[in-house]
């Protein structure tokens, strides 16, 4: 009897909680043709767009063949850079320097190049624009960071690295004083076809002097906050008094 009277109050409590519940309302046609009818709601997608940089330097650009004034304050560049103590690796070919590593260097490096030849070239009047000789240059730092990032490299040196960087970072610097005009250049408008190009490189031009004001900021920023000792301050004023006569 105890377990009937068990099992009757179960039955008793799943029938109460049953008919708790809420009876679901059945579907109709005119619901359904209703949720039919009504738009989902959908999330509002974003398309992401690419930035594009219209007044970006490309190699399509047209360049013009370099003039004998630029010829001149690229010597006075690299006299300048010349002058930096950490170039006798890459003064002259790899061949002269380490023949015995030449058959690495090769497998590695597609396109080696020294700056004993970018000076040569300078001096003999052999580039035919500017962009020819920024080009070189950047691809003497550019092969030394691959042979000495390679993993095929067993005697790779990791200090050529940040010596590599340092000196294209100087470059660029260096690049930004003496082939960038202080002024900017007035341009021929005698011919409308070629107004949107002249209007792009006159954008280029304004950008570039922009971007080589706040380098000198940072540049000075940095230089203020570097200890340095009687004999380098009086080196680096010396060498700003030559370089502003």
């Amino acid at each position: 009897d105890d377990d009937d009277n068990a099992v009757t109050a179960e039955v008793v409590l799943e029938t109460s909680a049953a008919s708790s519940k809420p009876a679901s309302k059945p579907k109709t046609k005119a619901t359904k043709k209703a949720a039919a009818a009504s738009p989902k709601k959908r999330r509002p997608t974003t398309t992401k767009k690419k930035a594009t940089n219209r007044d970006a330097i490309t190699m399509n650009d047209p360049v013009h063949p370099i003039t004998e004034a630029e010829y001149h304050n690229v010597q006075q560049l690299m006299i300048q850079f010349c002058r930096v103590p950490l170039l006798a690796e890459f003064s002259r070919p790899v061949a002269l320097l380490h023949p015995e590593m030449m058959g690495m260097y090769t497998r590695i490096v597609k396109h080696p190049i020294d700056l004993g030849k970018v000076c040569r070239g300078i001096r003999r009047r052999e580039y035919e624009c500017l962009r020819d000789i920024q080009l070189d240059m950047w691809r003497i730092f550019s092969n030394c960071v691959q042979f000495h990032s390679s993993p095929a490299n067993k005697v790779a040196v990791p200090s050529f690295l940040s010596i590599a960087l340092h000196l294209r970072q100087y470059f660029n610097a260096l690049w930004q004083e003496f082939m960038i005009a202080s002024d900017p250049p007035v341009i021929a408008q005698d011919d409308e076809r070629d107004k949107q190009q002249r209007l792009r490189m006159e954008n280029i031009i304004k950008k570039q002097m922009l971007t080589r004001s706040q380098d000198r900021e940072k540049r000075l920023t940095v230089s203020g906050l570097t200890i340095m000792t009687g004999k380098s301050i009086e080196r680096a004023a010396n060498s700003m008094r030559a370089f502003v006569e």
